[in-house]
């Protein structure tokens, strides 16, 4: 007996050209599921009548949350948690990058951003001169490194990338 796909209901409160852009992404999503399927079932706020029933996923604006899910956010700020502990916290000392995760439409962090990273990219100068890549100019994006790997191997250097 086949086992049953699992349904994710995402609650939203798009129209017009997101919700457009929204139904095709889930729609590409759903088609492209192997089976058994999980399939994203899409629910206008609106037309929800228990808000108890809460989805698996939504796409809203914190200030939103009490209109499409009947209740007051159940989180607190980091900011509310620090000043209620009487704790100092600076955020400016947070890199703006990782900061840029974790916060609100206001820039007040909503939580620690833990277990993220800043990329780091260390690269060897007469590797790229060898392979006809400038070593002062190092790729600036993924898809960069992607190419620039790309000429070293062809420059027969055996291993052009690692991570960790």
């Amino acid at each position: 007996m086949p086992a049953v796909g699992q349904e994710i209901l995402l609650r939203h409160a798009m129209e017009g050209v997101a919700l457009d852009t929204l139904s095709t992404l889930v729609l590409r999503f759903n088609s492209e599921q192997k089976r058994p399927a999980m399939k994203v079932v899409l629910q206008e706020a609106a037309s929800v009548k228990d808000k108890r029933q809460l989805p698996h996923l939504g796409l809203l604006d914190p200030e939103d949350s009490l209109a499409f899910f009947g209740s007051r956010p159940r989180f607190v700020t980091l900011q509310e948690v620090m000043k209620k502990g009487g704790e100092k916290f600076d955020a400016a000392s947070i890199l703006p990058q990782m900061a840029d995760a974790t916060d609100n439409l206001v820039g007040s962090l909503q939580g620690l951003p833990l277990a993220l990273s800043l990329p780091v990219l260390f690269y060897n100068k007469d590797a790229f001169l060898k392979a006809g890549l400038d070593p002062e100019n190092p790729p600036k994006t993924w898809w960069e490194v992607q190419r620039t790997a790309g000429a070293l191997l062809d420059a027969e250097f055996e291993c052009p990338l690692t991570t960790s």
